[in-house]
């Protein structure tokens, strides 16, 4: 006899930043139903095959439908499964990450939303507390070389910072240069003598590669 098929549960997590009072806060959503009800946690919800036709349309849905918000920027952290993570049975929840204005999260004495400074947002329900470091771990090593932070400005104090970014003579040029770079390294990226004029490390000895020497 064949033993039942078990349908696992699956969801969608956001992990919410945004930036208040000079500390990076997370958006909460208190749970109207069990299990866990009436604690906050991660914005999330499930599924729907009928209707999201990815795990990112469904994390884009439930932060439109449940809380009224559309992020500029919503990236997929990891995904998170198990038998001991959900009381209800094995599930699996696919993470993201999004960042916003403080301004935009909305404010209301009605709304179901809370936000907690990161340092004081632990005992979440479920996993989302270990879902939520990941996702620091991942923030604090992307803004390190990338513009993520600027997505947590009100958006006419980053306007105003990219006009004068791009108006800049400096930045112009170390655009400049760098797409001569990558030009360089995609037409001719083989090549040892225009690797080392354009100071691109050398590529390690591979018999297959193309070389002009």
């Amino acid at each position: 006899m064949s033993a039942e098929l078990i349908r696992p549960i699956l969801t969608v997590d956001v992990v919410l930043v945004t930036l208040k009072d000079s500390q990076l806060h997370i958006v909460l959503q208190k749970r109207d139903k069990p299990p866990h009800a009436g604690r906050p946690a991660l914005i999330g919800g499930y599924v729907r095959p009928e209707e999201d036709e990815s795990t990112s349309a469904a994390a884009a849905r439930v932060l439109r439908d449940k809380v009224g918000l559309t992020v500029r920027l919503l990236e997929q952290l990891m995904t998170f499964s198990g038998t001991k993570r959900d009381p209800r049975g094995w599930s699996a929840s696919v993470a993201y990450y999004a960042l916003l204005p403080a301004e935009d999260v909305p404010a209301s004495p009605r709304s179901p939303l809370t936000m907690l400074p990161l340092d004081r947002a632990n005992g979440l329900p479920f996993d989302h507390d270990v879902i939520l470091a990941k996702a620091a771990e991942r923030w604090r090593r992307r803004a390190a070389y990338s513009s993520l932070p600027a997505f947590l400005l009100p958006s006419k104090l980053r306007q105003l910072h990219t006009e004068r970014l791009l108006s800049h003579p400096i930045y112009v040029v170390r655009q400049g240069a760098y797409l001569v770079r990558l030009s360089a390294g995609m037409c001719w990226g083989a090549d040892p003598k225009v690797r080392e004029y354009f100071a691109l490390a050398p590529y390690p000895a591979d018999p297959g590669t193309f070389r002009t020497s």
